[in-house]
């Protein structure tokens, strides 16, 4: 149903409403030249902020496992590499560092948005105390 909502926004709707309590509701609709159907209706509630770590923990664990995972293949692929053919794994190695700059300017970027956040929220919370 999502997929047919961004595929034909036009005869699919999918409104999502949330109120300050925590309570949403997300419908999913359909435009039929005449009339509107409504072809699902699902109700949320907000999680604990307890919960939410605790997912947040999880899927950082089980990607922070594959990424592991992913490096140590990589390893045994560079070592089988060295054998069989020594010449190649030079030239790799000559590319990497610019694919590693790379990874590495990703990753401050996003420290540093993510520095930018946790500042702009703080002067929110300080002017907030200011008006008070």
């Amino acid at each position: 149903m999502a997929n047919s909502c961004i595929k034909d926004p036009h005869s699919f709707l999918a409104v999502f409403i949330m109120d300050h309590h925590g309570k949403a509701k997300l419908d999913f609709i359909q435009n039929i030249e005449y009339k509107f159907i409504e072809l699902l209706s699902c109700e949320f509630m907000a999680s604990s902020e307890e919960t939410v770590r605790t997912s947040i923990t999880y899927r950082y664990n089980a990607i922070k496992s594959k990424v592991q995972l992913m490096e140590a293949r990589l390893k045994d692929v560079n070592n089988l590499v060295k054998v069989k053919n020594p010449s190649l794994l030079l030239q790799l190695q000559r590319a990497q560092p610019n694919a590693l700059n790379a990874h590495q300017t990703a990753n401050n970027e996003a420290s540093g948005r993510q520095g930018m956040q946790r500042r702009s929220a703080q002067h929110h919370q300080s002017s907030q105390n200011f008006q008070r």
